[in-house]
């Protein structure tokens, strides 16, 4: 399966953007304009690969594969709403992603501030990263985040964090 998502991957685009962890993708969506049908289908065929690699035991989180997929996610809105300037709502998406994905809002806020140092972006990526998280419900991407439960005082000070 992960051959064939690669190979319809460098067919779509001439370039192997499926293979690596994504920085490349990030560059390919930022620095030219490309169709929404052709972004949705990189979007598509690299969560296949990412699904797969991680059903399959491979090596490596999900934190990149999260921002790349927000960063696709927000340059097909860009080009659908016909914005000349796609960086806006590429690190929108960037914070949706992974404040959804992570059920931190705030923290990937804060990294999208950080990482642009563009304070004009805070609102809109901490409304973004709101909206999302709450449309996630209760999943997380990760198995380690453990629902609400009560604290129960001094017993529970000892507990592991990972109970």
């Amino acid at each position: 399966m992960l051959a064939l998502t690669f190979g319809a991957g460098r067919l779509l685009t001439g370039e192997s953007l499926l293979v690596s962890p994504g920085y490349n993708v990030v560059t390919w969506v930022v620095t030219a304009k490309h169709s929404a049908w052709l972004v949705l289908a990189i979007f598509v065929l690299r969560n296949l690969a990412t699904s797969a690699a991680v059903a399959g035991g491979g090596a490596g989180g999900i934190f990149i594969p999260l921002s790349v997929a927000g960063a696709l996610t927000g340059s097909i809105v860009a080009t659908v709403v016909h914005h000349p300037d796609p960086t806006l709502f590429i690190v929108i998406g960037v914070a949706a992603f992974l404040g959804a994905g992570y059920r931190v809002p705030l923290a990937a806020v804060m990294f999208v501030a950080e990482t642009t140092g563009r304070p004009s972006f805070i609102v809109p990526g901490l409304l973004a990263a709101v909206i999302a998280e709450l449309m996630m419900g209760a999943s997380s991407v990760t198995k380690y985040q453990v629902g609400a439960r009560p604290f129960d005082g001094p017993a529970d000070a000892d507990a592991p964090i990972h109970s």
